[in-house]
């Protein structure tokens, strides 16, 4: 018996710390669950690109914008759409791309769409007082208030919490602003969303967004808003979390007026994001005790004393072109080239255009902004040796250029005497594919990177191989215009090749 009720004894004991445990990890899941509420944006690898072209664009799903910390699956999404100004189409191109859903999509025409993305809901079951913590966490005070004010959690151990999220962006397709259609008043029929009442491609620090904020339809008012906004160019992945974080610091908090409406002041260019939430008692019998409505928008501001044109040109996106590779010299060298594979995007910072001065005649030239024009200059380069133009590449060349790769340094009259002849010829021979152009701008020096994939054969030689670029460019001397490259380091390697 003394034998018996010791092992019942112990028997207790673990019974009690399994339970414990069990109940510091029901604690330690609830506190998660609040803490990592996430928000879900919309973010173009480009805000404009050229007719017939491919829009990108990601799914990040954080805490910080524009970071993404997990990938949406496409199982996720509920809806997925682009919103035109005479009708919409499905997007179904979407793909997993590192922690980031991937939305690929080709519009008919050009002019300016809406990209909504609208995520199946989910349901979390919690503590009351873990749903408690989340209105205060997550701002969600008239909800808070309700909650106390008609004891509405009280005698309850648990809800269930049902959330759902929704999100928008816009693009514009091809490079003619003044005539081409507008979408950016689409709605897209969400419980809850955001709608800019005038173009926001016309937006530039100093100026204030308006958007009116709907539930269900219909304007809401006393909403509490967050905005902030971050250097661009984050599309391409150009930040980090404590760079994001630092400007999440920096958010401001703003409320709808009774029409719905939130006036947002661009007190920075960059790329900005305007989010909110919305919490209402779900319905009765529907499965939850709470909805969560989470709806967010992306756009870009360009600087101060810049006007954007009413669409940008579409420069940023380089033309398919024949590939640039290696001299004749050197065929294990693989450079990139203009070339681009489908489905991928350039990208770069604040890719618009600057109107002509007023007084102008009419047709006088659109100016793009600085990381427009370094973009558009690295792929004239490209297309240049491409079409085997050798007066074209050199005068994008500074006087003073060097060129490395290999190990090895040339000037201008080098490159020209030595290996622009074999660099032409390999381009015109090789196929290539060329990723996103990765441009950063500081006064006058900027700096664009980029990487490809060459394959092909060359001489009676197969070429497989991956090349990775960076230019770096001078804004051209007085009396000239436009960007000169003034350094070029190209660096490649053989491709590995995949397991049989």
């Amino acid at each position: 018996m003394a034998r018996s009720s010791s092992r019942r004894s112990r028997n207790a004991r673990r019974t009690i710390r399994r339970s414990a445990a069990a109940v510091a990890l029901l604690g330690i899941a609830l506190t998660a669950e609040t803490v990592a509420a996430h928000d879900f944006w919309l973010v173009p690898d480009a805000f404009t690109l050229a007719s017939g072209g491919t829009l990108s664009v990601r799914g990040q799903t954080s805490s910080r914008f524009p970071t993404s910390e997990s990938a949406v699956g496409a199982e996720r999404v509920a809806d997925a759409r682009v919103l035109g100004a005479a009708g919409s189409a499905r997007v179904t191109g979407l793909s997993r791309d590192g922690t980031s859903l991937r939305l690929r999509h080709r519009p008919d025409a050009p002019g300016q769409y809406v990209v909504a993305v609208a995520l199946h809901p989910r349901s979390v079951r919690e503590s009351a007082a873990g749903f408690r913590r989340y209105l205060e966490l997550e701002g969600a005070p008239d909800a808070l208030a309700r909650v106390d004010r008609d004891g509405l959690l009280t005698g309850r151990d648990s809800v269930t919490r049902r959330y759902a999220k929704y999100a928008k962006t816009l693009v514009q397709v091809g490079r003619d602003a003044g005539s081409a259609p507008r979408a950016f008043d689409r709605t897209a029929g969400y419980p809850l969303e955001f709608v800019p009442l005038a173009d926001p491609v016309a937006l530039r620090a100093g100026d204030t967004a308006s958007l009116r904020l709907l539930y269900r339809g219909r304007p809401l008012a006393s909403a509490r808003i967050h905005a902030g906004a971050v250097d661009w160019p984050l599309a391409a992945g150009a930040t980090g979390p404590a760079r994001s974080g630092a400007a999440a610091a920096a958010d401001i908090q703003l409320a709808s007026d009774a029409n719905g409406i939130v006036r947002v002041p661009l007190a920075r260019p960059g790329l900005w994001n305007v989010r909110t939430i919305h919490v209402v008692q779900a319905d009765s019998g529907s499965g939850a005790d709470w909805d969560t409505h989470w709806a967010t928008l992306v756009f870009a501001a360009a600087p101060g004393g810049v006007r954007r044109a009413a669409a940008a040109t579409g420069e940023v996106e380089p033309t398919p072109a024949s590939p640039v590779g290696p001299s004749a010299a050197r065929p294990s060298a693989a450079r990139p080239s203009a070339a681009r594979a489908p489905g991928t995007e350039a990208s770069a910072t604040r890719a618009s255009a600057i109107p002509a001065p007023p007084g102008a005649p009419p047709g006088a030239p659109v100016q793009m902004l600085d990381s427009a024009e370094v973009a558009r200059t690295v792929t004239r380069f490209h297309e240049a040796l491409a079409s085997g133009d050798s007066a074209a590449a050199l005068a994008l060349l500074a006087p003073d250029v060097v060129i490395l790769e290999s190990g090895g340094m040339e000037t201008r009259e080098e490159y020209q005497g030595h290996h622009l002849p074999g660099d032409i010829a390999f381009a015109r021979a090789v196929k290539a594919a060329r990723g996103p152009v990765r441009v950063s701008v500081r006064g006058d020096v900027a700096w664009a990177s980029s990487t490809s994939v060459t394959q092909g054969e060359y001489r009676g030689r197969s070429v497989n191989s991956a090349g990775a670029e960076l230019m770096v460019l001078t804004r051209a001397a007085a009396g000239a215009t436009g960007w000169r490259i003034a350094a070029i380091h190209w660096s490649s390697r053989a491709r590995r090749q995949p397991p049989q």
